[in-house]
């Protein structure tokens, strides 16, 4: 029984996943012997440091379902690894309410 999963993985979904896409990790973490992946791509309601730093020029909020039809398809291919779906939000004190809604 394949008890290992990595939780916290990004894809070229994320400004910080650029070179990385969801099947490609998923092939990965199944050729790994992993029992699933959980794809944490970002959701910034701001432009963090990281991202003025990288000079990427993604939306803030991404496609969530885009990212999640894609995980579906991806899924489908690869049966024997289990793939969760996450999304970490970024935030300011400022914009909690922004988030929120």
């Amino acid at each position: 029984m394949r008890n290992l999963f990595d939780n916290h993985s990004h894809s070229d979904f994320s400004f910080d996943g650029m070179r990385t896409s969801i099947q490609a990790s998923a092939e990965s973490a199944a050729c790994k012997g992993l029992g699933g992946i959980c794809f944490t791509d970002h959701c910034d309601f701001f432009i963090p440091s990281a991202k003025k730093d990288e000079k990427k020029e993604l939306d803030e909020v991404f496609d969530i379902k885009a990212q999640q039809a894609e995980i579906d398809r991806i899924q489908a291919i690869y049966p024997d690894i289990h793939i969760l779906k996450g999304i970490e939000v970024g935030m300011e004190k400022s914009i909690r309410d922004k988030i929120r809604h």
